[in-house]
């Protein structure tokens, strides 16, 4: 049975500093989800969670709000927030698919239009990732998580469709993947990095077949590198 986080949880949660208040609640319950200190299934108290974090509730239900839009969290009318049930092969799969089908062709589309300063947010990006620490924690991997998720999203908002772009926003697929992996740190980040570089290297030549190869050739390196992570971590239970 999931058990309710009624009371806060000992050492787990961070102090959250007023002037960051907004990002930092969202912050903070992000980790507590990524570390493993919320298991899947658990009710999450909000009432627990401010008087934790020294706020009123109102930050963190818009945190949660935020966070539900990942997939982290899901919400029950009249129940309120859970932490999301536990994500099976088959829905890391669908969720891998769908990315597949859709942003190749964002990436495609990205270079063809070249939209000014498209490849120096990218390289911005990946010069931000290839210095981030890598884990074990969320707190040592969160700048790697979050330029992962800004490089995809540059592309989908470069593309010019509204929708593709508000699509790859909503998959939360690095969040559900790291929510599986994150604990133990990124282990894939030397090879993640060198395919979003592929992909910088097509837009910067202006090869839009290319950036859509490289795309699609790096998220079925992800999903192959998801599923074998996922199998191990199930036989290990």
């Amino acid at each position: 049975m999931p058990s309710e986080q009624t009371e806060p949880l000992a050492g787990a949660i961070p102090v959250v500093r007023r002037q960051v208040l907004g990002d930092g609640v969202f912050d903070a319950i992000r980790g507590l989800l990524l570390n493993g200190n919320l298991q899947a299934g658990d009710r999450i108290s909000v009432d627990g969670l401010a008087r934790q974090f020294g706020v009123s509730p109102t930050p963190v239900r818009e945190a949660l709000a935020r966070i539900e839009a990942s997939g982290l969290v899901v919400r029950e009318p009249m129940r309120g927030y859970k932490v999301a049930p536990a994500m099976s092969r088959t829905d890391l799969e669908e969720l891998m698919d769908a990315r597949i089908l859709i942003e190749p062709y964002n990436a495609e589309v990205a270079c063809r239009l070249g939209p000014e300063g498209l490849v120096r947010d990218l390289e911005a990006v990946l010069g931000v990732m290839a210095n981030a620490p890598l884990g074990p924690g969320f707190e040592q991997y969160r700048v790697f998580l979050e330029s992962d998720q800004n490089f995809h999203k540059l592309i989908g908002r470069a593309a010019g469709n509204a929708y593709l772009a508000r699509a790859v926003e909503g998959f939360g697929g690095h969040l559900r993947r790291f929510s599986l992996f994150g604990v133990n740190g990124v282990a894939d980040a030397l090879t993640a990095l060198a395919e979003h570089r592929l992909i910088l290297e097509a837009m910067k030549q202006r090869r839009p077949e290319e950036a859509a190869s490289a795309m699609r050739d790096h998220l079925k390196g992800v999903r192959e590198r998801a599923l074998v992570e996922f199998d191990i971590q199930r036989r290990g239970r």
